[in-house]
């Protein structure tokens, strides 16, 4: 029995897979501010670097498109820029001075979801810092922007700090989003849909788990400031103490010289800071005894609303489904030095917020999710870095899935994917050494011909990741259990059907390996089979089919 051909995975140092297009020709790492855009189909490499002076930051959805588009701010050209034929270009926001993203992009290029700068990013802002927008290509490659509508307010009904952009369905009609909160702590879910007359509006998915009952506590907002004893000096007083002040800084701090300043007031300025601390004081109290009713209010609510990650997001390619990760602090070891956090994937539906929570006893985040409801997850910076697959209600480690698609990837995976990793023990001041799996994060092309897999490389202090590139069209259609598009599927009586044109079929086991050469399949038992089948022209077909 013969096996299908394998060919070895690309390897590279210091590469991070994080965005790859949906046909997977186009494959993007980006790290610490340097970008590598890898066109598969001529192999040619486009490498922009980290200079002190450049960086570059790729979208956080799906921001690479069939035809080449690469949505990548960059501080050298533009913050909503984007790649495209080994240029840079830009698209049209309403403020060049804010903060601008793009975000993602359809397949076809023809639309783009992002972020418009609203105003100054900074903690003082009671103004929203970013607004969702899209951008639609024009005949002559230039995009049109176009404004999404959202809410002014946030659940508690104060100004949001976002709401954003993130996500993009393939047909550009569903774009997935965040709210977040005044005080940046609670992130909630926004869809934005556009009807057949090309208008859009907005729900909230997952409104019910934001709605509080009861009356909200105002919340005071910041407190009074407390009078400045500078303000109630004279000229000459103010002159006085900061000369004191100088003086007592050129004798190297000699605490006896340290000015003090009722020194340098007079009675009638004392008493009117004393009567202004006073005021203030009444104010003061006034203020706390709200902000604790706020404060005691507010913290119940991480235990009432979702504690979603902010940007950790992704929608299938037909806009019906979308994950986001819950992350709840973990206080089951009271002996932890540092509290931990579990995170829990929930899948939704975008049209009735239908919630299942992709809870397996581990902690992790979901970075790609396919229209089957296929999650691929990983388990962020841990160490080890792996990854798991999500498909139909069971999780399985990346690793095993590729070890189970033919026995020399699974040798393969064996050799490369193994790594001792060196532990020292504080309290035995013992060194060991131990062999874990890594994975990484892993993305695939919409039809798993190509997986993409980068890992934080904590066996080897050289590099900081690796990357990996598995060309997996020999199992082409694993993602799929009936052949679509093909007509290959087995007849009643075992009869294997493959369309016109076809020179020669060859029907794998799911271990890879050859159980028959032709169309009569009668001999072969029930289950899933891989059919490659090669036509007259030279091409190839491959699926996944029952018999």
């Amino acid at each position: 029995m013969s096996s299908l051909a394998f060919e070895a995975p690309k390897v590279d140092v210091d590469v991070s897979w994080h965005g790859m297009s949906p046909n997977g020709q186009y494959v993007v790492s980006s790290l610490y501010g340097s970008l590598l855009i890898y066109d598969r189909a001529t192999g040619t490499e486009y490498r922009y670097a980290e200079d002190g002076m450049e960086s570059y930051s790729v979208g956080i959805g799906n921001s690479v498109s069939n035809t080449g588009i690469v949505l990548c701010s960059n501080s050298a050209h533009f913050n909503a820029s984007y790649w495209e034929d080994g240029q840079w270009k830009e698209v049209i926001v309403k403020n060049p001075e804010l903060t601008n993203s793009l975000n993602a992009v359809t397949p076809d290029g023809s639309r783009i979801a992002g972020n418009l700068g609203g105003a100054e990013i900074g903690l003082d802002a009671d103004a929203i810092m970013q607004l969702p927008a899209v951008w639609d290509r024009n005949a002559d490659g230039s995009y049109t922007l176009t404004e999404l509508p959202y809410p002014d307010k946030d659940f508690l009904g104060r100004v949001p700090q976002y709401v954003t952009a993130t996500c993009i369905s393939a047909d550009g009609s569903v774009v997935l989003g965040q709210i977040r909160d005044f005080s940046g702590m609670f992130i909630q879910p926004i869809v934005y849909t556009q009807d057949a007359a090309g208008k859009w509006q907005y729900n909230l998915p997952l409104e019910r788990y934001f709605t509080l009952e009861g009356e909200i506590p105002v919340d005071p907002g910041e407190g009074p400031s407390h009078p400045d004893v500078m303000q109630f000096m004279s000229e000459e007083g103010l002159a006085a103490y900061n000369a004191a002040m100088e003086a007592w800084v050129e004798s190297g701090y000699d605490f006896s010289l340290y000015p003090d300043v009722n020194d340098y007031l007079t009675e009638a300025e004392k008493a009117a800071f004393d009567e202004a601390v006073t005021d203030y004081q009444k104010v003061y109290d006034e203020w706390y005894a709200k902000f604790e009713v706020f404060q005691a209010f507010f913290e119940t609510l991480f235990d009432k609303v979702p504690r979603f990650t902010f940007n950790a997001l992704c929608m299938s390619p037909d806009g019906k489904k979308f994950v986001m990760t819950d992350n709840v602090e973990d206080d089951s070891d009271s002996m932890s030095w540092f509290p931990t956090y579990i995170n829990t994937p929930w899948l939704i539906d975008t049209a009735n917020g239908n919630v299942e929570k992709l809870s397996f006893g581990k902690s992790m985040s979901v970075n790609q999710l396919f229209n089957d409801g296929t999650c691929f997850a990983y388990n962020g910076n841990s160490t080890p870095s792996v990854s798991y697959i999500i498909k139909d209600g069971e999780c399985q480690d990346t690793y095993d899935y590729l070890c189970a698609l033919d026995p020399n990837m699974k040798s393969w995976c064996e050799a490369n994917l193994v790594h001792e990793v060196e532990s020292y023990d504080w309290e035995t001041e013992e060194t060991t050494y131990d062999k874990y799996v890594f994975t990484g994060a892993t993305f695939a092309s919409e039809d798993m011909s190509l997986m993409s897999m980068w890992v934080l490389s904590d066996w080897d202090y050289n590099y900081f990741t690796w990357g990996y590139l598995f060309d997996l069209s020999e199992y082409a259609g694993i993602s799929q259990v009936e052949a679509s598009g093909n007509n290959i599927g087995f007849d009643a009586a075992g009869t294997l059907h493959v369309g016109d044109d076809i020179q020669s079929v060859n029907v794998y086991d799911l271990a890879g390996r050859l159980v028959l050469d032709g169309t009569d399949g009668s001999r072969l038992s029930n289950g899933i089979y891989l059919v490659r089948a090669l036509r007259t022209d030279g091409s190839t077909i491959s699926a996944k089919v029952r018999k």
